[in-house]
């Protein structure tokens, strides 16, 4: 038995009448919070390795402001991965909608 799957027509995927929408988008979802989780670790492991380097050698631990560092970071890749999140579900709708990764790459290029 043969299903056949409804596919929009190409011309009709992703047009909107807003220039900002296809410059730029923003979307808060997964890939955000992944990013921003894995830098805050990031910076916290390496604050911890160098403590653990300082104790080992009997030096003083490190005097660098890790707060804030971890701070900027989180902001930073947050804003990055809202961009990404963006752009994510871009390419996942127009997977759902039954074309392959590589078509709808070069769709919206």
């Amino acid at each position: 038995m043969y299903i056949k799957r409804y596919t929009m027509p190409r011309d009709r995927i992703f047009r909107s009448n807003s220039t900002s929408e296809e410059i730029m988008g923003f979307s808060v979802g997964i890939i955000t919070l992944l990013l921003t989780i894995s830098i805050v670790a990031i910076v916290y492991g390496r604050y911890a390795v160098d403590c653990l380097a300082a104790w080992y050698n009997k030096e003083p631990p490190p005097k660098y402001r890790v707060h804030v560092g971890a701070m900027v970071f989180a902001i930073l890749f947050f804003v990055l991965g809202s961009v990404l999140q963006a752009e994510f579900d871009k390419y996942s709708e127009c997977r759902h909608s039954g074309y392959s990764l590589g078509e709808c790459i070069m769709m919206h290029r």
